[in-house]
């Protein structure tokens, strides 16, 4: 035997591999795809760059630095897995509404707020002819303004199912459309 490592290029079996560094075939695999030795051909190995790989993967190892990919990306995907399971545990409970629904409801109470604001100049024009002062008809506009935000701030979303049943947790897969409730509006003020 001649002490010359083989040249760049040389390659050798997984079996010859396995037996230089102790490692199952399979382990040896392992490691090739998860990048710490590199491959040159399917199933054969360059000599020197697999052993400094292994070298250095035992070196981080022993440092605290290199993680097993593998440990890591089961690990990413168990939480991923516990993330979804939550997020269907409130879905069934309720507690989590499609983005769909929400933009549904908020549109339908931006339509109900523009009604509302909309509907003020035509409940004053026929007040604003019988009222002579300025001031009189300053106070019919604000307190018609206040009457209208003070519906609204009444206004609460209310999810109904298809059934027309409230968004409790048994109708969480039916289809849901937003509608206002609003309370009762307050009393007017006097006038002066």
């Amino acid at each position: 035997m001649t002490d010359v490592p083989p040249g760049p290029g040389t390659t050798h079996s997984v079996a010859v591999i396995g037996r230089l560094l102790n490692l199952t075939p399979r382990h040896l695999q392992r490691l090739a795809t998860d990048g710490v030795i590199p491959k040159a051909a399917r199933g054969r190995y360059e000599l020197v760059p697999v052993v400094q790989g292994y070298v250095k993967y035992l070196q981080d190892l022993a440092a605290g630095k290199g993680d097993d990919a593998r440990k890591t990306a089961t690990t990413e995907y168990a939480i991923e897995r516990a993330k979804k399971a939550q997020r269907e545990n409130m879905k069934a409970a309720g507690e989590l509404i499609p983005k769909t629904e929400i933009v549904a409801m908020i549109q339908g109470m931006f339509g109900h707020c523009r009604a509302r604001l909309l509907a003020i100049p035509t409940k004053l024009a026929p007040l604003m002819d019988l009222l002579e002062t300025t001031a009189e008809k300053k106070d019919a506009i604000t307190e018609a303004i206040y009457d209208a935000l003070q519906e609204l701030s009444q206004t609460r979303a209310v999810f109904e199912g298809a059934d027309g049943a409230g968004g409790g947790a048994g109708d969480n897969r039916a289809t849901r459309r937003a509608t206002a409730a609003a309370k009762p509006k307050r009393e007017k003020r006097q006038r002066r």
